[in-house]
This record gives C-alpha cells, sequence and structure tokens, in this order.
C-alpha cells in the first residue's frame, strides 16, 4: 500500500525509539546479570583482596580457606603472627621503621660500641637472610650466628629494665595502621593470637603496651631477657629464636596448647619465609590461611612468595586485609 513520505518517516520514527528504548532495558538487564555473575566467590565481596597490591597464586584455593573459616566460626580459629615487619611497620612517610633489635642498635643509651658491633653483623648477615638462591636450610646456621653473635654484643652492654620504656618511645618500631582493630575484633570474639617473634620480647611488650591495648588472648613467644636484682639484663631465657627455627611445635603442653587444642584453623600471618613453619606443630589441623607481607625486593622475591603464601600483601603499611576477612569470618 502506498504511504506518504511524512507517514513513513514518523512510522521509522517510532520504531527507532521502540527499539533504542529496548536495547537499552536490555543492556541494563545483561550489565545487571553480568555484575551477579561476576561476584560468585566470597573473597569477591572482600573489599581488601580487590586491591591492586593484593596478589594471589590459586583464589580458588583461597576462597576454599575462607568457607572453611567461616563454618569453623570463631571457635576453632586462632591466629599466628610474627612481629617485625607484620604486626610492625616497614616504612612511614619515607622513613624505614624498626625491628625490636633495631631499636636497642640505635639507642644511645647502649653505648656506641654496641651500636658499632650491631651494625657491622646487620651489614653481614641480612642480605643472607634475603638472599633468593638460599634454601632456608642453608640460612639457618647463618642466622643463629647472626642471633647470638648479636645477644652476646647485648650482653656486654647490659640494658637497663628501667631504660626500656624509653627506648621504645624514641624508637621506630610502629604498629601498622589497623592494629588496634585487629586486636579488638579477636578480643571481643575471644579468638588467641600467638605473636610469634625472632626479636625482643621485652622490647615488644613495650611498643604493644604504647600503641595498642594487649588483650588476655595475646600469648607472646619471643626472646625473653633475665634481669638480675640490679635491674640488669643478665641473659636470656630458654633457646634462642631465630628467623629460621620458628615452630609451634615448642609450645606443646603449655597453656596456649592447651588452651587451644580445639582451634584447628589457623590464619598465620609473616613477612618472611621463615614464617611459615609457626604454624607446625598445631595439632589436628585443618586450615592454614597463610598472608604474606613482602616489603622489600619485590620484583625479585613474589614468585617465591605467591608459592608459599596464600595471600600476597605487596608494600603495604596496614592490616586491612587481616582486619576485611575478619570481618567476613565473625
Amino acid at each position: 500500500m502506498w504511504r506518504s513520505n511524512a507517514g513513513a518517516t514518523k512510522i521509522a520514527t517510532i520504531g527507532l525509539g521502540a527499539a533504542v528504548i529496548v536495547c537499552f532495558f536490555t543492556a541494563k538487564l545483561m550489565s545487571k546479570t553480568r555484575r551477579r555473575r561476576k561476584i560468585t566467590k566470597i573473597i569477591d565481596t572482600i573489599d581488601e583482596l580487590q586491591k591492586e597490591n593484593v596478589r594471589m597464586r590459586d583464589p580458588q584455593r583461597v576462597e576454599e580457606f575462607v568457607c572453611q573459616l567461616i563454618r569453623g566460626g570463631r571457635s576453632k580459629l586462632q591466629v599466628i603472627v610474627d612481629f617485625d615487619m607484620t604486626l610492625s611497620r616497614f616504612h612511614k612517610n619515607g622513613m624505614l621503621c624498626q625491628t625490636c633489635h633495631g631499636a636497642l642498635a640505635t639507642s644511645p643509651l647502649m653505648g656506641q660500641q654496641y651500636r658499632q658491633t650491631t651494625q657491622a653483623l646487620y651489614k653481614r648477615y641480612h642480605p643472607i637472610e634475603l638472599d633468593s638462591e638460599m634454601t632456608m636450610k642453608e640460612k639457618e646456621p647463618f642466622m643463629k650466628e647472626w642471633w647470638e653473635q648479636s645477644h652476646g654484643a647485648f650482653l656486654n652492654n647490659p640494658l637497663n629494665r628501667a631504660d626500656l620504656t624509653q627506648i621504645v618511645q624514641n624508637s621506630k618500631v610502629i604498629l601498622r595502621n589497623g592494629c588496634d582493630v585487629f586486636f579488638e575484633i579477636l578480643n571481643k570474639h575471644d579468638v588467641p593470637i600467638l605473636i610469634f617473634s625472632a626479636g625482643l620480647g621485652d622490647v615488644l611488650v613495650e611498643v604493644l603496651r604504647q600503641q595498642v591495648t594487649l588483650y588476655d588472648n595475646v600469648e607472646i613467644v619471643s626472646n625473653f631477657m633475665e634481669f638480675n636484682e640490679n635491674g640488669l639484663c643478665c641473659g636470656f631465657k630458654g633457646d634462642t629464636i631465630h628467623c629460621c627455627n620458628k615452630n609451634a611445635s615448642a609450645l606443646n603442653n603449655t597453656n596456649y596448647s592447651k588452651r587451644t587444642k580445639d582451634r584447628t584453623n589457623v590464619i598465620l600471618m609473616g613477612d618472611s619465609l621463615g614464617d611459615l613453619s609457626m604454624a607446625n606443630g598445631v595439632k589436628d589441623l585443618q586450615t592454614n590461611l597463610k598472608i604474606g607481607f613482602l616489603n622489600e625486593k619485590i620484583d625479585e622475591m613474589l614468585p617465591q612468595y605467591l608459592d608459599a603464601y596464600d595471600i600476597v600483601v605487596l608494600d603495604d603499611q596496614t592490616l586491612d586485609v587481616i582486619n576485611g576477612l575478619l570481618a567476613k569470618v565473625f
């Protein structure tokens, strides 16, 4: 049938408009469908795990572990964490921070000879600690030498217990942002925390007391000093803990092991490959989600860290990842 040009134009315009509307709503529906389809895993709902500096070799493995942690709940969970450069920061505002040993090594209260000796030991042994070509077994005798020589130098310049507070106040040992939230969440849910440190336990405790609340659910295994009647350090308690011999089997038959005997799910956090053994000895271990903080030599060390840790956090001075994860678990 014949139509005028005006009528044809009007019909074409209406048809085009209808098509545009249909396409718009179809695209919107498909977009929603894609978004719904994309978020199919619990780890996709944890914003902190979506950051560019958070890496996972096997996201499906992490997903399975997180699901197991959620199913187990707080009654099955314990957290095992390193201190130096894990709970504490690696840097702040362009300034390198310190370890517990480093706080003493730079303190004028410790004497010039001690500072010079520890600096020389650091220059000799720290490159070995970070050598990606050496195995942990190959590093272990060197790390044992480092710690023993460092502690020996320390005892030749004995610390006065009364100076600890000032040394820590003047140090550059600074906890990561979010540490207060981390401790508060786990205390609220009565989840035990084991801080397993090759540092100096007395310095570590003083840092926690000055910067956060030290709750009763926190157990600390570290190199603790012995003091004589004059308040001077005269030795260390127990065997030396260094970065290559951290093992939870040392806690067998302790109050902590009895308290956690039914807690078979572990979140482990460390900044070195030596920290991976901290959960060794946990009885009937079912889940061990390992979070690693890679602070330096990132390009060189990342492949090893991705093989060893389930989640690797690159140059991040916060505890956002673990706090976001705990919010989902609880």
